[in-house]
């Protein structure tokens, strides 16, 4: 199934590591963290314990499916169900090459080897999207301990910390509901966008005294909302959680797309076009 090859590819960017790999991991880990004048007590079994850590275990799969349902383009998460469904099959992956036999039921070296094939699409749709799901959301918090970091502040220090510095929360006006017919509106500036340069530029202008308008395509956020934690603040503040920088970029590009659909339909995955 789709799922199951998946998961299968997920764990084949990112497995468990085997015994040598691992002691090589901890060995240079060891290493480094020594150099940093760290604690080494519990560097040795922290670091064992990620090492042993695949991507399913993680959660990268269903994150991965879940990116793919909320935010990828239609026609790059179609690309790569096709990729999945051509790579569950015996006749598809002879089709691109590999060896008569589904993807999910090849052992790691020979996952890594259909990997090392030139077929369009297939390390491209996947590899990014998996990494950044690895990392960034449940599964980045395994790196947390071994980086010496503690995780992100609660949400009541944070707070204790503002008030104590005298930092309020500017609570924007948030003029759309209002708006009900055709308005005219008067400002000094309009700000499209209220990332790191909008946001700012912004807060300048007002603090002049100026009226400032800022057009922002995203949910409004309040601090209380935000966790700290990098995978949930891909999906909130991003546009399309994060995956998407250009779209001529993206997997889902022509020449892809056209050879994928032509193995689907000859293999009946796709109806013809017409």
């Amino acid at each position: 199934s789709q799922k199951e090859t998946l998961a299968a590819l997920c764990d084949t960017f990112i497995p468990s590591l085997n015994d040598a790999e691992t002691t090589e991991v901890v060995r240079s880990h060891l290493s480094m963290a020594a150099g940093e004048n760290k604690d080494l007590s519990n560097v040795g079994a922290e670091t064992v314990a990620f090492c042993r850590l695949s991507a399913s275990q993680m959660g990268v799969p269903e994150a991965v499916e879940a990116t793919l349902r909320n935010h990828a383009p239609p026609d790059a998460a179609a690309e790569l169900g096709l990729v999945l469904t051509a790579i569950s099959s015996r006749g598809g992956m002879l089709a691109i090459g590999a060896v008569p036999q589904a993807f999910a039921s090849l052992d790691r070296p020979g996952r890594e080897a259909v990997l090392d094939l030139p077929t369009p699409g297939l390390q491209q749709s996947a590899r990014s999207l998996i990494v950044l799901k690895a990392f960034s959301g449940g599964g980045g918090m395994a790196t947390w301990s071994l980086l010496g970091y503690a995780g992100p502040e609660p949400p009541e220090r944070v707070a204790a910390a503002r008030q104590a510095a005298g930092r309020t929360e500017h609570i924007f006006q948030i003029i759309n509901s209002s708006i009900t017919a055709d308005t005219s509106l008067d400002f000094d500036a309009v700000v499209i966008g209220s990332g790191c340069g909008g946001a700012v530029a912004a807060a300048e202008l007002a603090c002049a005294d100026h009226r400032v308008l800022v057009l922002e395509k995203g949910k409004y956020f309040s601090l209380s909302e935000m966790s700290g934690v990098e995978g949930e603040a891909l999906d909130q503040l991003y546009e399309r959680g994060g995956i998407v920088s250009t779209e001529d970029t993206w997997p889902g590009s022509p020449g892809r797309w056209d050879l994928w659909r032509r193995l689907s339909c000859e293999f009946g995955w796709l109806p013809e076009a017409s």
